[in-house]
């Protein structure tokens, strides 16, 4: 009986211990599943923190660049106002005051200028009996263009010269007209 007893005694401890063994088996698990949020939590806090010490270091060269340019702005005023004195003591003198001078009347200009007034220091001009004249429309590449409307802007005169031979020369007057 003694013996029975024990091994009842045994059996109920081992089902207590196999029930212990269970609570912490599920204790475990919650404090792993606690601890998995708790990474997690975590690792959103390091990337949110992360940020915020970025945009700590922005607001921070913000306000020291915003700092440097109240420094200079003071600087600035400073020499304005020294030369706001200085202008204040020379517009006292009466001895430096400058008078403007009286703005002479103009004279109409005038509408052609003659050959002789040109400047041309008395050199020729040749005269090109035999030429070739090549003239040139530019046109605009615009596919809406109407060309019934279009307006001259200008014209472009040049002469160009070829030499064929020896002997023999090509005189080409070239005109370019621009269009709009």
């Amino acid at each position: 009986m003694y013996l029975c007893a024990m091994k009842d005694a045994r059996e109920k401890m081992i089902e207590f211990l196999k029930e212990q063994l269970k609570l912490s088996a599920e204790r475990e698990c919650f404090h792993l599943e606690q601890i998995e949020q708790l990474s997690t939590q975590v690792s959103q806090m390091s990337g949110q923190l992360t940020r915020l010490t970025a945009q700590i270091e922005e607001q921070t060269r913000t306000i020291n660049s915003l700092k440097e340019a109240l420094l200079q702005k003071g600087k600035d005023v400073s020499s304005l106002s020294g030369k706001n004195r200085g202008l204040a003591k020379l517009l006292s003198n009466t001895s430096e005051k400058i008078t403007p001078e009286i703005p002479k009347p103009q004279e109409p200009e005038k509408s052609s200028v003659c050959a002789k007034e040109r400047g041309n220091n008395g050199a020729r001009r040749k005269e090109h009996i035999c030429v070739e004249e090549q003239i040139t429309d530019i046109w605009p590449d615009d596919p809406d263009f109407d060309r019934d409307r279009a307006i001259e802007l200008k014209v472009v005169e040049s002469i160009r010269y070829e030499y064929l031979g020896s002997a023999e020369k090509l005189t080409r007057l070239c005109k370019i007209a621009y269009y709009s």
